[in-house]
């Protein structure tokens, strides 16, 4: 019998700021998302938390970071024994 693999991963941004913040909230709404992983080589990924929470500060405090949960868009399989 065959054994699914779904790789999953956890990614972390960078400080970023509310105009940054910005964009991601399109990239996490698209339906066509790409990890890059090399110069010529990107994967499909889906984005599994759609719970995105737009953070403004107050005071000029603008710089927060994002955390994602994605995984690859396609199954990896191994034969069991």
């Amino acid at each position: 019998f065959p054994v699914t693999i779904i790789d999953k991963l956890q990614i972390n941004s960078d400080w970023i700021s509310d105009e940054m913040a910005d964009w991601f909230q399109g990239l996490l709404t698209s339906p066509i998302v790409y990890l890059e992983r090399g110069t010529d080589n990107f994967i499909a990924v889906n984005i599994t938390n759609s719970n995105y929470l737009i953070q403004q500060y107050l005071n000029g405090r603008n710089l927060h970071n994002l955390q994602l949960d994605i995984e690859y868009s396609y199954n990896r399989y191994t034969q069991a024994q």
